[in-house]
């Protein structure tokens, strides 16, 4: 994995370093954030950082390669479906209790994009619930 630079920003179109919600932006994996860029430029709408580098005691902000957030005027249901899209993206979760209703998306290694928490939903604060079939009937009922 190779960490975000001054001179890998010039490469971001949608982005800056300054914008709140990076943290240490230089601990960030440089794959993220150019995953992100391209998810930015194929959804068409403006993509708001809640929240990246963090030190946590486990999960991958601490790691560098998670970015929690929303897009403008979409649904958290069509931030997932645009996010599936892109091969790099191996974590990928929603939180639907959010005041704007936001995405997490994540570069951990494709090995583990298979593992029960790989792809989640979140429907109210703590309560996490793997994307599945039954979960999600209950979720739009």
């Amino acid at each position: 994995m190779s960490r975000m630079t001054p001179e890998a920003w010039r490469e971001i179109e949608f982005f800056t370093p300054e914008e709140d919600g990076w943290g240490d932006w230089r601990r960030l994996d440089r794959s993220l954030i150019y995953t992100l860029d391209k998810i930015r430029k194929f959804a068409r709408k403006r993509f708001y950082v809640h929240c990246a580098y963090e030190e946590r005691l486990k999960g991958w902000h601490p790691k560098g390669q998670a970015i929690d957030g929303h897009f403008e005027d979409l649904h958290p249901v069509e931030m997932f479906e645009i996010a599936s899209r892109f091969d790099e993206i191996n974590g990928l979760g929603f939180y639907m209790w959010w005041n704007n209703p936001g995405i997490h998306l994540d570069t951990r290694h494709s090995t583990y994009k298979l593992d029960y928490d790989a792809r989640w939903m979140s429907l109210s604060k703590g309560d996490y619930l793997p994307i599945t079939a039954n979960n999600l009937r209950k979720a739009l009922d």
